[in-house]
């Protein structure tokens, strides 16, 4: 009895669910049909923009296509006109050239009869004309020919100036670089001359001091041996006196010695620096008038060479001359 007591209220309870699902699918489909009659107006909406696109671009291609008309009726019309005027120009041109042709014709008729008359002047005319040429040619050839000698002759003075210099040059170099050396020879064994001989000076001196010393020693020994005191001092102070005399004088005589010595060598010296000098200077001056004999030379080659040049020019010319007047000798107007 529980049981039967629940029955109603479940069926209730379904019924509602079925009532609440079947509300849901109501809902949904008018939700569908509601998106579709959008899409449908939607569409239709595009397709109404669509032919109006369609139209306006028609009425445009018809306007296009009227204005073409009409242009090409105008092209037409202009293009028939400009044919006329082609034509018409044509024929003018065609005109133009038939009565060129005829003059031409007759100029060609009447340059035939000259040619024909002056045939005789125009071979003589070309012989004069080559004669002259050749006259002209020989000419140029010949003063070509002097210029070329002229500019090698140059050129091989040139070579020969600069050889003759530089030769010129060593040479005086080599001389003063000989008296160069021989001053410093000379010079050197002049200074070595003068040591040894004032070594040798300075060891006489020394033995003249040595026997003086030698003397003096003897001669103060003997004048110690005197007993009287008076007499003994008298020869102390002679001895004294004589050692003092000959110490001076045999200083003086050797300090002559060294300066004769020192005096014959500077002699020595500056006879050689005179040598060397003369020795220089003349090398120097023979440099100086072989680079100006050199230089006259070289301008008696290149001036010679300017003249024969010059000479040479002038005879082609004169023979240029006249061979040109024995070609128009034979002029048919003379």
């Amino acid at each position: 009895m529980g049981t039967s007591k629940k029955e109603p209220a479940d069926r209730k309870k379904e019924g509602l669910k079925f009532e609440e699902k079947n509300r849901e699918r109501r809902a949904e489909l008018k939700g569908k049909q509601e998106g579709k009659r959008a899409a449908r107006k939607a569409v239709t909406g595009k397709q109404a923009e669509w032919a109006q696109k369609g139209i306006e671009e028609e009425k445009q291609q018809e306007i296009k296509s009227k204005k073409e008309t009409v242009e090409f009726k105008k092209r037409k019309k202009k293009t028939e006109e400009e044919i006329k005027i082609f034509q018409a120009k044509k024929r003018e041109e065609e005109e133009r050239l038939e009565v060129r042709r005829k003059e031409r014709a007759d100029e060609r008729k009447a340059q035939l009869e000259y040619l024909k008359e002056m045939s005789n002047r125009n071979r003589w005319q070309v012989n004069k004309d080559k004669k002259i040429q050749e006259a002209e040619s020989k000419k140029l050839s010949k003063k070509t020919e002097a210029d070329r000698k002229v500019q090698q002759t140059k050129l091989q003075s040139d070579v020969t100036s600069r050889q003759t210099l530089r030769q010129t040059q060593k040479d005086a170099q080599k001389k003063r670089g000989a008296a160069d050396i021989k001053e410093r020879s000379s010079l050197h064994d002049l200074r070595t001359t003068a040591r040894g001989d004032q070594s040798k000076l300075k060891a006489q001196e020394q033995a003249s001091m040595s026997q003086l010393d030698s003397r003096i020693a003897r001669d103060r020994a003997i004048a110690e041996s005197y007993q009287n005191p008076a007499q003994k001092q008298m020869e102390i102070r002679k001895v004294e006196t004589v050692e003092k005399r000959e110490r001076k004088r045999i200083e003086s005589k050797y300090i002559k010695l060294a300066e004769a010595i020192e005096v014959k060598a500077n002699q020595g010296a500056e006879r050689s620096k005179r040598e060397a000098k003369l020795t220089r200077d003349k090398a120097s001056s023979d440099e100086r008038k072989g680079k100006a004999a050199t230089q006259s030379e070289k301008n008696r080659t290149r001036l010679q060479a300017n003249r024969e040049a010059l000479e040479t020019k002038q005879a082609a010319d004169k023979t240029e001359a006249g061979e040109i007047i024995d070609a128009r000798k034979f002029d048919v107007a003379e």
